[in-house]
Formats: structure tokens, sequence, C-alpha cells
């Protein structure tokens, strides 16, 4: 069950951007995003890099992870190729995976940690469809005629149930 704990939990989201993000723009609601409000957002994210990326008629706020080519961020602020006005509402609604989303997704995953019994079931099912898995491979292996249509076989009969 410790490797099952730690995928679940290994895919809990890190919102520690997008609320610092909202936390600084928040006080700038209504104005014209600025190199000042870039700037602010650069002190706040200090390991990031901080810019708006205009282009294919939309404007996004990046945040790169300096020293990477992670781009955890990229927020879009508005339709159309000019400084948009900061309007956190907007923000949240057009970047839902950011946030409500991501929200709702950690809620779940914490509740399924939580899960002790549905933790254990899972695991149970895993092991017991490993285990078929297994004889399905070497059932291949040892039966080369059906080789030829493996896949489709695998494709067209585990897909139901996948």
């Amino acid at each position: 069950m410790k490797q099952l704990q730690t995928v679940i939990s290994g895919n809990v989201e890190n919102t520690t951007l997008q609320t610092t993000v909202i936390d600084v723009l928040s006080k700038y609601e209504g104005q014209k995003i600025t190199k000042k409000h870039i700037g602010l957002l650069s002190e706040a994210l200090p390991a990031h890099r901080v810019w708006l990326r205009k282009q294919y008629g939309m404007v996004h706020l990046e945040v790169h992870e300096s020293g990477t080519e992670v781009y955890p961020l990229s927020l879009l602020l508005c339709h159309g190729e000019s400084n948009p006005l900061i309007n956190i509402k907007l923000i949240k609604e057009k970047n839902g995976g950011y946030f409500d989303a991501a929200d709702e997704r950690n809620k779940d995953r914490k509740k399924a940690l939580a899960n002790r019994q549905g933790m254990q079931e899972l695991e149970s099912a895993i092991n017991d469809y490993n285990v078929a898995a297994s004889k399905i491979r070497g059932f291949f292996k040892q039966n080369e005629e059906f080789g030829t249509d493996e896949l489709n076989i695998l494709r067209e009969c585990l897909d139901k149930i996948v």
C-alpha cells in the first residue's frame, strides 16, 4: 500500500505559485498590468522568472523555474495583444485547471489517501491485475501463433476493462 500512497500523494499539486500570483495581483485589481506588477511578482517568486507573453492574440503571464526548462505556470490573462486589466475573477475562470480544478483534484487525492479500506481494495485489485497480466504475457510467449494478433486481442478485450 506504501507504493500506492506514494503515487497518489506525489500527485497532490502544489498550488503555491498560482496562490502567490493571485495574492500579489489582487492588491492591484482593476489596474492595467505593467512592468511594476511583473517586478512585484518576481520579488514574490525569487526562484522564478516572470514575464508577459503576447502571442496569437492572447496575453499570458509566464512563470519559469530559473535554471531549468520547466514552465510550471502559464496563466491566460486576456484575449488581445495589449496589457490587460488585472481581473482576478477572470484569471481564475480562464485558468480553472490551476485553481478550482486543482483544488478539487487535491481534495479527491487527500480523500482517497484517507480511505484506508479503499486503498487496500485498490491495492488488492492492482495485485490481481498484475497476476493476470503476467499470465497473459506468459500465454503469448508460450503460444506464438497468437502473437500476430496479440496487440489487437489485448486492445479489443482489455480496453473494455481499462
